[in-house]
C-alpha cells in the first residue's frame, strides 16, 4: 500500500513539473508579442490623445479601428518585427460614457491575437 501511494506521488510531482515547464515556454515564447501588443495600445493613446477637437475618438457605444500603418504614419514609432517576424496588427478603440477602451490586435507568422480579424 505504501509503495503504490509513494508510486502516485512521484507521478503527480512529474505532472505538475512538466505542466509547470510547458507553462513558462508558452509564456515565454509569446512575451515579445503582448509587449507589442501594449506599444500599440500605448501609440494609441497617443495617437487619440493629440486629437484636441476629439473628432477622432468615437461616441458611446462606437468603435474606430487605427492599423500599425497610421500610427507609423502619424510619426509614431513602433517596432513590429519579432525575431525576423514582421506582424500586421490594428487597434480598436470603443467609446463608453467618460471613457474609452483600447484593444490591440496582432498576426504574425507564429502568433496572432486571439479574434484577430483581417479587417
Amino acid at each position: 500500500m505504501k509503495k503504490i501511494t509513494i508510486v502516485w506521488i512521484i507521478l503527480i510531482v512529474i505532472l505538475i513539473t512538466a505542466l509547470s515547464f510547458i507553462g513558462i515556454n508558452i509564456s515565454n515564447h509569446t512575451k515579445p508579442y503582448k509587449a507589442l501588443e501594449g506599444d500599440i495600445v500605448d501609440a494609441m493613446k497617443v495617437y487619440y490623445g493629440q486629437d484636441t477637437n476629439l473628432t477622432k475618438l468615437p461616441s458611446n457605444g462606437k468603435t474606430h479601428k487605427v492599423t500599425i500603418e497610421d500610427l507609423i504614419t502619424f510619426g509614431l514609432t513602433i517596432n513590429n518585427k519579432i525575431n525576423n517576424d514582421e506582424c500586421s496588427g490594428y487597434g480598436i478603440v470603443t467609446g463608453k460614457m467618460g471613457s474609452h477602451t483600447y484593444k490591440a490586435y496582432i498576426k504574425c507568422n507564429e502568433y496572432a491575437t486571439e479574434n484577430y480579424k483581417n479587417q
